[in-house]
């Protein structure tokens, strides 16, 4: 079914997430990244060895240390499409701030802004279950 990355500084909402993620879509194999740079790494390594493999889903938050998310959306729109057409990328964040929602709906390949923490509703609502 492909992989789903988790990018977030904070442990237990990863591990939250993954859990909720698990519940209702268990055929994934979900990776989680406490480093936006590690993910990113990734993924350019698999431009550089013309792997496709790219993840099916990738919740990203926003404020992290080191390289935050914009940052990491800086790098990862540059990759060319072929690599990260079917990957769907959300934001998730615990920021309500309109500017930071607005800013990230400026960003053709960010499908979503969504409020942490992942819920049942939310993953159903953008099609990851278990029918995916």
């Amino acid at each position: 079914m492909g992989d789903i990355y988790l990018i977030d500084d904070d442990f237990l909402v990863n591990y939250l997430n993954k859990e909720m993620i698990q519940a209702l879509a268990p055929n994934y194999q979900i990776k989680t990244f406490e480093l936006a740079s590690n993910a990113l790494d990734i993924l350019l390594k698999k431009v550089e060895q013309k792997d496709f493999s790219f993840p099916k889903w990738i919740f990203l938050d926003i404020n992290m240390p080191f390289m935050d998310g914009w940052e990491f959306l800086s790098h990862y729109v540059q990759i060319p499409a072929n690599f990260n057409e079917n990957t769907k990328l959300y934001i998730l964040s615990s920021s309500i701030d309109l500017n930071d929602i607005e800013r990230s709906a400026a960003i053709p390949l960010v499908i979503e802004y969504l409020i942490k923490p992942l819920n049942e509703a939310q993953l159903e609502r953008i099609g990851l279950s278990v029918e995916e």
